[in-house]
C-alpha cells in the first residue's frame, strides 16, 4: 500500500480492534478457559475513540475479539464483514501471533484497509513488529494525538512522516521511522474521560465484584523500577483531582455501583489521592471502587479517607517474602512494611488482596517457601500467585540475557518470527 496516495476523510469507518488471546502467549494473562475470571473493558482503545470522536471523526467503533475468545481467523472473517476504511491493534506480547495472523488475513481479504499497530508490544519493538507484520503502520507510545495526527496527514494526502512514535512503511516495504520514536503526553486533562457507549458493558465482568462495574484510570506510568516491570519508557502523568471526581460522578450517575482503578500505583502521590477523596465526599458521590498500591505508600490517614470516599478493596503487589528476592527486585519495600499496610487496612475493614510472584533469577525452592509463609502469615481475603514472566523491555530480562540464563534474544526473534 502507498501511504503517499492512501487518502481518508473523516466518515472513513476506523475500527479499533482488542485481539483475542486464543491462540496467544500462555502466560499471566491468560487462564484456563473453563474459569470465570471475567473481563475488563479496553480502556486504552475506548480513550483514542472517544479523543477522535471528540475530534470530528464520525465512525468509530471498538472490536473486542477477547470477548468471545476468538480465533484470529473468526476475528479476520469479523472484520471483514464491517470492512474497515482503517483498522487499529492494540498490542499485547500475549497477543503477538494472534495480531500478526489476524492482520495477514485481513490485509488478503481488504488489501485497501490501512492497518495499524500500538499497545506495550509495538512500542518495545516497533520497526521489528512492522516489518513482522501484514500492517502499513504502528504508534508507540501514547496513541491519542499521534494516531490522530497521522490520520490528518493521511486526509490530506500525505504519508505520516514526521510525527512522535510514528512508524511507517513505504511501497517498497521499507520502515519511515520518526526522529522521535515515542508518542509522549504532557496532559491527561486533555483527553476526555472514556465514552463507555461505545462498548458493551453488560458483556464485561468482574471476578471480584458481582454488580454491575467498569474500570478507570487516573494516572499513567509509575515511579518505581522494579525489575520485572516494562522500563520506564512512559511519562508518569496524572489527572487533576476535579477531573477525577467528575469521572466517578458520570461512572455513577450511568448506572455502574463500582469502579476498578487500574492505575500502577493509585497511591503514589499521597497529597493528590487525598484531594481525590476528598472531592468524591464533597459530592456526595455513593459508589464502590477498589485501587493497586504500594504496601510503602499508605498510611492509616489516607486509608481512612479513601474508606470514608467509598474504596472497598485494596490490590497490594508484595511480590516476595524473601528479603534478598525483595532487594535484588528493586520493589523497594520490606516485609514489615507489607504487615504494616495489611495490618491497617485489615482494622479499616477493607477488602485485600496481596500479589506474589515465584521465578526470581536465584530464587531457590526455601526463597519461594518463605513467600508462600508470607502470604499464609498474612492471610488476606484473595491472594494472587503468578509465575514470574520476564516480558521485553524488563530489567530482569536484560539480566538474564546478560548471565546467560535466556541464551538468546528470544522476544526479538518471537517478534520476527511468533
Amino acid at each position: 500500500m502507498d501511504l503517499r496516495t492512501k487518502k481518508i476523510t473523516k466518515d472513513s469507518r476506523i475500527i479499533l480492534v482488542m485481539p483475542s488471546y486464543k491462540e496467544g502467549v500462555r502466560s499471566l494473562f491468560v487462564f484456563h478457559e473453563d474459569q470465570a475470571i471475567g473481563s475488563k473493558p479496553p480502556l486504552g482503545l475506548m480513550s483514542i475513540a472517544t479523543y477522535l470522536k471528540k475530534e470530528g471523526f464520525s465512525s468509530i467503533e471498538i472490536f473486542d475479539a477477547s470477548l468471545e475468545n476468538l480465533s484470529p481467523e473468526q476475528t479476520a472473517s469479523c472484520l471483514a464483514r464491517m470492512h474497515p476504511d482503517v483498522a487499529g491493534f492494540s498490542v499485547m506480547t500475549d497477543v503477538w501471533y494472534s495480531t500478526v495472523r489476524t492482520c495477514e488475513l485481513v490485509k488478503k481479504m481488504l488489501p485497501d484497509t490501512i492497518i495499524c499497530l500500538g499497545g506495550p508490544h509495538a512500542l518495545i519493538y516497533p520497526e521489528l513488529s512492522l516489518a513482522a507484520a501484514s500492517a502499513d503502520l504502528l504508534v508507540a507510545g501514547d496513541g491519542e494525538f499521534a494516531f490522530r495526527e497521522a490520520l490528518d496527514k493521511l486526509m490530506a494526502g500525505n504519508p505520516p512522516d514526521g510525527i512522535n512514535g510514528v512508524f511507517w512503511k513505504d511501497p517498497d516495504g521499507q520502515i519511515r521511522s520518526p526522529a522521535v520514536s515515542i508518542a509522549a503526553m504532557d496532559d491527561l486533562d486533555t483527553l476526555p474521560a472514556p465514552d463507555r457507549s461505545m462498548i458493551n458493558n453488560d458483556a464485561y465482568s468482574s471476578l471480584l465484584s458481582n454488580i454491575k462495574s467498569t474500570t478507570m484510570i487516573t494516572s499513567r506510568g509509575c515511579p518505581y523500577n522494579c525489575v520485572f516491570c516494562k522500563l520506564n519508557a512512559q511519562k508518569l502523568l496524572s489527572r487533576a483531582p476535579k477531573i477525577v471526581a467528575d469521572e466517578f460522578e458520570d461512572i455513577a450517575n450511568a448506572g455502574f455501583q463500582n469502579i476498578e482503578i487500574y492505575d500502577d500505583t493509585f497511591t503514589w502521590h499521597r497529597e493528590r489521592v487525598l484531594k481525590i477523596c476528598g472531592e468524591i465526599i464533597r459530592r456526595g458521590i455513593k459508589i464502590e471502587w477498589s485501587v493497586r498500591s504500594r504496601v510503602d505508600k499508605v498510611d492509616y490517614e489516607m486509608l481512612e479517607i479513601m474508606k470514608k470516599a467509598g474504596c472497598r478493596r485494596v490490590h497490594f503487589g508484595i511480590e516476595s517474602g524473601n528479603d534478598l528476592i525483595l532487594k535484588n527486585s528493586r520493589k523497594g519495600i520490606t516485609k514489615d512494611q507489607a504487615r504494616n499496610a495489611v495490618r491497617m487496612a485489615r482494622k479499616l475493614k477493607f477488602e485485600i488482596l496481596t500479589y506474589y510472584m515465584i521465578g526470581f533469577l536465584d530464587e531457590t525452592l526455601k526463597d519461594a517457601g518463605d513467600t508462600y509463609q508470607l502470604a499464609r502469615e498474612l492471610n488476606t481475603d484473595y491472594v494472587a500467585f503468578a509465575i514470574l514472566i520476564p516480558y521485553p523491555g524488563t530489567a530482569i530480562y536484560q539480566e538474564a540475557l546478560a548471565r546467560g540464563v535466556i541464551p538468546e534474544d528470544y522476544w526479538s526473534a518471537f517478534t520476527r518470527n511468533p
